[in-house]
């Protein structure tokens, strides 16, 4: 008899992103799309928030979202320090990006990882230097 499997202990490998993963950002996105919880309940078209809030992100910049089955890993940390680094590497001398402000735990984890707090409002505006 084999043990059943814990979702939230299962490893998870932190890899670019490819073409084929579309679908699962789509996915992802509904499953934290209500500030970081499930939105699949908030709309009538599943792949609204994907349209918008995935397929130009997979390939243009930066969008974290984890389910909550591997949240409070160490994952989070893992991929903005990836991204950090990335963009070091290629000149970046600086990063910001909008965190509505429903989604405490995710502005939490920025400011725990030393985001400077830019705008305030509708839309939180987080950012650090990068030089």
């Amino acid at each position: 008899m084999t043990a059943p499997v814990d979702p939230a202990a299962s490893p998870v490998r932190i890899r670019g992103y490819r073409a084929g993963d579309l679908r699962d950002l789509y996915r992802i996105c509904l499953q934290t799309g209500d500030s970081g919880t499930d939105a699949t309940g908030l709309f009538r078209d599943p792949e609204l928030l994907g349209h918008v809030n995935a397929a130009p992100y997979g390939v243009l910049e930066l969008h974290i979202d984890l389910l909550p089955r591997v949240q409070g890993r160490g994952i989070g940390r893992q991929l903005i320090e990836l991204q950090l680094a990335t963009l070091r590497d290629r000149g970046s001398h600086g990063v910001h990006f909008h965190v509505r402000p429903t989604n405490r735990r995710a502005l939490s984890f920025y400011d725990h990882l030393g985001f400077a707090w830019l705008r305030t409002g509708h839309s939180h505006v987080l950012g650090m230097r990068l030089g």
